[in-house]
């Protein structure tokens, strides 16, 4: 198995990470991946806040990114979402238990 990530970072922006005969790209805490499965964005927004928080005349709701768990490692294109997020898989993968690509 050749470590993809050992030419040129294997194209990712941020994170490459090798996997048994393939490799996938991830980003920093407070980034998401794009749609394009290699560049990053976002705001570095805190990730330590959870829940909502009331102040005396409104509701103050933080977001968190679920696409920065441990437990999403196994998804190749994590996109957050308000309250969720989605996960899509490469060709020749499917998605399974809405969070772990398999090769088919």
């Amino acid at each position: 198995d050749d470590n993809e990530c050992e030419v040129e970072n294997g194209g990712c922006q941020q994170i490459c990470v090798n996997t048994d005969g393939s490799f996938y790209c991830s980003c920093q805490p407070g980034y998401a991946l794009d749609a394009n499965g290699v560049t990053c964005s976002g705001t570095k927004v805190s990730t330590l806040l959870v829940g909502k928080f009331k102040t005396e005349h409104y509701f103050l709701f933080t977001e968190v990114n679920e696409c920065h768990s441990n437990e999403l490692q196994d998804c190749h294109y994590c996109i957050n979402t308000p309250g969720s997020f989605r996960c899509t898989c490469r060709d020749g993968h499917r998605l399974v238990n809405e969070r772990e690509c398999r090769g088919k």
